[in-house]
């Protein structure tokens, strides 16, 4: 990623152990990108996650974290329409782990969560997954499937009443939340409980293991991130660590502990062992093992034209994948684009970009949005739309017609077609131009959110 390594990532980054595994979704499946410090952060796909059984579904996306040895990664994936199908999303998604030595992937035979607090990965190589029954009308229970990351096997499958969020493996035994409190989870034979050891102080947008079964949270307070600690003490509280504007903190796991990153100013670890903190400006999605390179954004090119402007597909085509980043020792920003499909380069190969390219490629797309904290999330880079760059033009399909007419009939959209269109409405950029006597319809030119396509009695 550096072309220069010794100068943009500093000095000993040829001997560095640091590495890091992110994770980007398209029509393709979920690519799993890995890279390490003495290669330059040389990114490259360690694995594709997709099902073949279910072909053009649509784009891909799911969550990844890595194991607290840095010998695995373990991931969630769906297709991204899965998401708005409440029994999709809350036990229908697919689950693996990957050996980080050679790509190797083992699938999980559960059908998990598709939430941005899971997989649960801690300070060791067990894996919490989780799987939901909840309903509209009940929160139902929770069943946590534990994974040993090194064999690929589930060790356990437990269930506890309720919604539990957030379940993470720690040096002290796995926790979790439970209707607004950090639980301890125990397992008896089939069954979880949990013991509640404190409030939540607000609502959350992360949850870390630290040092000696610490517990690291992010919450929200009005226009603020907070962070906290609970110090694994019965009877304690979460103690205020710091405080920052809403959306400018992340929270994420390193080796050995977590890290804050962001605005991180007014933030005090001094207190808090494995905690580190990093300042650094804009938009976080990730962080290295050692703390040396933190993500600004990876995305699929094939995915450009879904959230931005209606005619303005990536140029750099189908099957690239953008990940811009910023060392944290210079603060170097940088930029490369990976190709997919290429195999895994030799250590001492480049596929990097000039580090200008980061800025000259600032404002040339608006990422899919990621899930975390609030808002919106922590950026999921879910989207919509499989296999239409290069067909945007002709993707909004009008529904303007009378009733009964045999000679007008509406063209039907698919589910990615409708997924894209809402997409752009939401944006307010649905603006795409639909000249007179479009697909024979007689109509006059028009644009989609220039007026009403259809009524409710015709949907």
């Amino acid at each position: 990623m550096f072309s220069a390594p010794g100068k943009e990532l500093g000095s000993g980054y040829a001997s560095s152990s640091d590495a890091i595994v992110q994770a980007t979704g398209d029509a393709e499946g979920l690519h799993i990108l890995a890279a390490k410090e003495n290669d330059g952060f040389s990114f490259y796909e360690i694995a594709r996650l997709n099902r073949t059984d279910l072909p053009e579904v649509g784009p891909w996306t799911g969550y990844v974290c890595t194991t607290g040895s840095g010998n695995y990664a373990a991931a969630v994936y769906a297709p991204s329409v899965w998401s708005n199908q409440p029994g999709a999303y809350d036990n229908g998604a697919f689950a693996a782990v990957i050996r980080l030595s050679d790509g190797k992937v083992t699938e999980v035979p559960d059908r998990v969560q598709l939430a941005y607090f899971t997989p649960g990965c801690g300070t060791g190589d067990e894996v919490a997954f989780t799987s939901s029954s909840a309903t509209d009308r009940s929160v139902g229970d929770t069943t946590v499937i534990s994974v040993d990351a090194a064999t690929g096997s589930v060790t356990s499958r437990r269930t506890a009443d309720g919604y539990l969020t957030h379940v993470t493996p720690t040096e002290k035994g796995t926790v979790g939340v439970l209707g607004g409190n950090l639980v301890d989870l125990k397992g008896v034979g089939k069954k979880l409980s949990a013991r509640k050891l404190a409030a939540v102080p607000g609502p959350m947008f992360a949850l870390t293991a630290s040092k000696k079964g610490t517990v690291d949270i992010g919450t929200v307070d009005g226009e603020n991130s907070v962070i906290s600690r609970y110090d694994g003490d019965d009877g304690g509280d979460f103690t205020e660590l710091g405080r920052a504007p809403k959306g400018d903190v992340k929270l994420l796991p390193v080796a050995g502990g977590d890290a804050v990153v962001g605005d991180v100013e007014d933030i005090d670890t001094s207190k808090a062992p494995g905690l580190a903190k990093h300042p650094v400006d804009g938009r976080v999605v990730g962080i290295s093992r050692q703390g040396h390179l933190v993500i600004n954004s990876v995305f699929s090119e094939q995915m450009k034209g879904i959230t931005t402007n209606i005619g303005s597909p990536s140029e750099k085509g189908v099957g690239s994948l953008t990940v811009k980043a910023t060392a944290v020792k210079t603060g170097v920003k940088a930029s490369t684009l990976v190709d997919a499909d290429r195999e895994r380069p030799q250590t001492g190969s480049s596929l990097s970009l000039d580090p200008a390219a980061f800025d000259a490629a600032e404002g040339d797309d608006d990422d899919p949005l990621t899930c975390g904290e609030g808002s919106p999330e922590s950026k999921c880079l879910s989207g919509s739309g499989a296999q239409v760059i290069g067909k945007i033009a002709d993707m909004e399909s009008p529904c303007i017609v009378k009733r009964n007419d045999p000679k007008r009939q509406a063209l039907q959209a698919s589910a990615n077609q409708v997924e894209w269109a809402v997409d752009q409405a939401v944006h307010g950029n649905l603006t795409v131009s639909r000249e007179a006597d479009w697909h024979d319809t007689s109509l006059a030119a028009y644009t989609p959110q220039g007026r009403r396509a259809c009524s409710p009695s015709r949907h």
